[in-house]
């Protein structure tokens, strides 16, 4: 079996945090890892110059391929565990997720896990279910978004030679969604699968209004943070 050999690619525009930045080199060590400045480039166009550049050393003609087995993608407001290419590494799935907090507004602000989850009873609807609180073990899913993720060359591969893998598309009765969860989708409907490890819970950078700290203040995942469903 051949030894892997990680390639992370952080999409950013402007400067990344550089605590993303400093977690991502210890997690790397000898991995190699690209900051692509977006500019005035949408999300899907940056995606798809890291992929291009993970896969190919002619990024321009899309020739002489890289010896890289996984690309990790890592957001530049996204703090990954030290450990997170191991134990991502260890689920050998074609898609492997770890766990990224957000706020989600409801009546009273929760955080939830931004993770699209397929439960194997559910896996002929179209609903998914977002977690309230880590699951107790790996499981698989329908789709998942890219703030920490690992993905099988293969993967790309399958796209038959396509050099546009992230696009931002419309689905599910003109729901638009994101080229995160469109890619994933797409690569599920391909046979890949997707797993998410729950033991790899990154940090997640974002502004919070101080005034309204009270109201946001609390455990992490407790239990008035409900699985939710779309």
């Amino acid at each position: 079996m051949k030894e892997p050999k990680v390639f992370i690619g952080m999409p950013t525009y402007g400067r990344p945090d550089i605590r993303a930045l400093s977690n991502c080199q210890v997690a790397a060590g000898s991995t190699f890892l690209q900051v692509q400045r977006g500019g005035s480039a949408p999300v899907q166009t940056v995606r798809n110059l890291l992929v291009r550049s993970f896969l190919y050393k002619d990024t321009k003609d899309l020739k002489d391929p890289t010896d890289f087995t996984h690309l990790l993608f890592v957001d530049d407001d996204t703090l990954i565990p030290p450990d997170t290419i191991p134990r991502l590494l260890a689920l050998d799935a074609d898609i492997a997720t770890g766990m990224t907090p957000s706020l989600h507004s409801t009546e009273k602000p929760a955080v939830h896990l931004n993770c699209a989850a397929l439960r194997a009873e559910e896996s002929a609807g179209e609903d998914r279910v977002w977690f309230g609180r880590p699951p107790a073990e790996p499981c698989e899913l329908s789709a998942c978004g890219l703030s920490c993720c690992l993905i099988k060359r293969e993967v790309f591969e399958a796209f038959n030679g396509e050099s546009l893998w992230f696009i931002w598309g419309e689905r599910l009765n003109g729901t638009i969604i994101g080229e995160d969860i469109l890619f994933t989708s797409r690569a599920r409907e391909l046979g890949f699968k997707i797993m998410v490890e729950p033991t790899v819970v990154c940090g997640h950078l974002k502004e919070i209004d101080i005034a309204h700290l009270i109201e946001y203040n609390g455990p992490l995942f407790d239990d008035r943070v409900e699985d939710r469903r779309e």
